[in-house]
């Protein structure tokens, strides 16, 4: 029967009625096998109504003890519906006890791991003794499958028990064969991982050696052994060094993971080197190799490496030299690639690309999509920011979106336009003229509450500014809560720079909504604090509208142990967040630099991860990423 015959729901009365048709036939072995193939394939289809039918799988598997084929199906089926059916399952213990004892090394192995699988106490308590034996057996794939075993049973094993796995794992690591090595180094850190008091450490010897078999390993057993370069911590430089070499050619590998393991070894063993780029000068143009190989991966693959080089960026940027233009944007790139782009553009643009990279944004925030063009537009603005001497530049941009009055660029520009005043006090105020020409355009409570912030705060440089509130204050009561604090608080500070008739009549209606109709307990204390502010009959200016600071590229930074963390975690899912591992993962141990003689100290380490995008909403002037 073809195998895609076999995935076909069935119900299990139809298998049981088939198998008692066919028992007397003279190929009902053969009818047994296939009906027990059609159990297995609905199961993986998620056809529960197999669970039923164990007393079924347990006889044909006993009456086709001699095929291996059929005891692998049946295994499988009874370590899937284990906890349904336990009674069922110690039936089947004599003839796992009778494989492990077989001079077949597959049926070994397969009896080894289903005895792990089956978390029942009778299979426990026969697991702990036959793993000890697996780990010493002649096959080193029989070896392997006791190692894992270690790990789905190391925690209800008794503590004797526990010691004998751990003896047993650590002789492994000498083991000739490279993968039994590989996997018992996945079990340690497993253990160490998942379970208190264990330390996972490998000397100098063992990690000079490990690193030798590298070459000569698949690439499974390299990721693996990757990762065990990072429990030995160097005493010398020379160590550091010696062992980076040995990883660079990784870094031209064909598969993915072993190319960002590699890197985070490397990134690992810098920090044991002082001045790591001038002792191994090659190694920015093989890490930049590396970043723009994987950028012709597939589109998961890129979005993994572009969160990484960010981190990079951030902390390892001599490591790099790439070109911005390596992340411009194509017409088919997935939304979560567009924005990562976005930001490591962002992240790359300096004085002698910023034309390049102010005519690509120009050229995104005149696209058809809404969301890409309001995150080129925050981006141009961040960069007028973050890099004073381009910020006329950033602005001649801005400016000239302006003017094609499409509602979600004015709407856009009026949000980073906020910042970019903070910036530059008294400059570019030409801005607040184009958006005050479309000011109708405003509809979101985003570019309205920025808009009449800037009204208030630049009340004085805008001609008709009272004017323009009071027909923004007309929508006052179907404002949300944010719009009608900042609308308070700009026309109080009207009031007090433009002290008239009119800005007196809004303040006072104003005042009065807010204390008496408001239900929002915010904006009535905001009231209330003015309200008695002003009746104070003092000099209330510089309370109300001080002088404010200039945003700086250097705040909402983390600290730089979060920093350190976050590369001793590259090429993992905790590098894609950007964030300390503990809060991805509750149940994660944090991981920090081992200090050694050799260790770099990081004072002069940029301690800076921003919290947030140069193209998400409602950020700072300084954000980065979010």
């Amino acid at each position: 029967m073809a195998s895609s015959n076999l995935y076909t729901r069935v119900r299990a009365a139809e298998i049981v009625n088939e198998l008692r048709a066919n028992e007397k036939k003279s190929r009902s072995a053969v009818f047994r096998k296939t009906a027990l193939k059609k159990i297995v394939a609905n199961m993986t289809l998620g056809n529960n109504e197999m669970v039923g039918l164990s007393n079924e799988v347990l006889a044909i598997t006993l009456d086709l003890a001699n095929d291996t084929e059929a005891k692998r199906l049946g295994y499988l089926f009874f370590s899937t519906y284990y906890p349904q059916r336990p009674h069922d399952c110690v039936n089947l213990l004599p003839l796992l006890e009778k494989d492990f004892q077989s001079e077949s090394a597959v049926l070994r192995s397969l009896s080894i791991r289903t005895l792990a699988t089956i978390q029942i106490p009778e299979f426990l308590a026969k697991a702990s003794v036959l793993v000890c034996e697996a780990m010493d057996d002649k096959d080193p794939h029989v070896r392997k499958t006791g190692v894992y075993a270690v790990s789905r049973i190391y925690g209800r094993a008794p503590e004797e028990v526990r010691q004998q796995f751990l003896k047993g794992l650590n002789r492994l690591l000498h083991d000739p064969t490279v993968f039994v090595v590989a996997a018992a180094v996945d079990c340690l850190r497993d253990l160490v991982e998942n379970h208190d008091g264990l330390q996972f450490s490998i000397d100098r010897n063992n990690c000079f050696r490990i690193v030798e078999l590298l070459a000569g390993c698949d690439e499974w057993s390299q990721v693996s052994l990757l990762n065990s370069v990072m429990a030995f911590v160097p005493q010398t430089e020379a160590d550091a060094i010696s062992l980076a070499e040995k990883c660079i050619p990784l870094l031209q590998h064909g598969n993915s993971s072993v190319v960002l393991n590699a890197l985070k070894v490397i990134v690992y063993l810098s920090n044991y080197v002082r001045n790591f780029v001038d002792v191994l000068p090659a190694i920015t143009k093989r890490v930049s190799g590396c970043i723009s190989n994987l950028m012709s991966k597939p589109a998961e693959i890129q979005f993994l490496t572009m969160r990484n080089v960010i981190l990079l960026l951030l902390d390892k940027a001599e490591l790099l030299e790439l070109q911005v233009s390596m992340f411009f944007c194509q017409f088919d790139d997935p939304v979560y690639i567009k924005d990562t782009k976005l930001e490591l553009i962002f992240l790359l643009a300096n004085e002698s690309n910023i034309s390049l990279v102010l005519r690509e944004l120009e050229e995104y925030a005149l696209e058809i999509d809404d969301q890409m063009v309001r995150k080129s537009i925050r981006a141009i603005g961040n960069l007028a920011i973050k890099i004073p001497s381009v910020a006329d530049r950033s602005i001649e941009v801005l400016s000239g979106l302006l003017a094609s009055s499409l509602p979600h660029i004015v709407q856009e520009v009026a949000i980073i336009l906020k910042d970019i005043l903070r910036k530059y006090p008294g400059k570019y105020l030409y801005l607040i003229d184009l958006l005050v020409q479309n000011v109708d355009l405003l509809t979101d409570s985003d570019s309205r509450g920025s808009f009449i912030w800037i009204l208030g705060e630049y009340c004085n440089s805008i001609p008709g500014s009272a004017d323009i509130l009071q027909k923004l204050y007309a929508n006052f009561d179907n404002e949300p809560t944010q719009v009608q604090l900042t609308t308070l608080t700009a026309l109080v500070k009207t009031y007090l720079c433009l002290p008239s008739k009119q800005t007196e009549t809004l303040v006072l209606d104003v005042l009065r909504k807010t204390t008496e109709e408001a239900n929002e307990p915010d904006l009535r204390e905001r009231a209330f604090f003015y309200w008695r502010l002003l009746s104070s009959h003092k000099d209330i200016k510089d309370i109300v509208k001080p002088v404010l600071p200039i945003i700086e590229v250097s705040s909402d930074k983390l600290p730089p142990e979060i920093l350190e963390e976050l590369e001793l975690n590259i090429g993992s899912l905790a590098s894609i967040y950007l964030r300390p591992v503990q809060q991805v993962f509750r149940l994660s141990k944090p991981r920090r630099l081992p200090v050694s003689p050799a260790l770099t100290r990081t004072e002069s380490r940029d301690s800076s991860v921003p919290f947030s995008s140069p193209v998400s909403r409602n950020t700072s002037a300084t954000s980065v990423y979010k």
